[in-house]
């Protein structure tokens, strides 16, 4: 995770619904090292590049195919002028 160090070892999810869980900071402070917390502006880039997306889809994540379809939407768009089109595409 750049220069800050990471996860514990032998951090795990605990299986709750990640899209409900409150207090997500807090559990994310948790997972560190002693004496270090979650600091957004910092450890998300890092966190984000460490996501494996093909495991999040095969999971059925529904925010990641809400994200997955929005990225191919804009993808699809960075030729046009149209940031907002008349109609959207279809993804299954």
């Amino acid at each position: 995770m750049g220069d800050r160090p990471g996860f514990v070892e032998g951090a795990v999810w605990d299986g709750a619904s990640w899209e409900a869980r409150r207090g997500i900071k807090e559990w994310l402070t948790r997972q560190f090292p002693p004496n270090r917390s979650y600091k957004p502006t910092i450890d998300q880039l890092p966190m984000t590049r460490m996501l494996d997306l093909g495991q999040l889809r095969d999971a059925d994540v529904p925010c990641i195919g809400t994200l997955e379809r929005a990225l191919t939407l804009l993808g699809e768009l960075l030729d046009t002028q149209d940031v907002y089109p008349q109609s959207l595409p279809t993804y299954p």
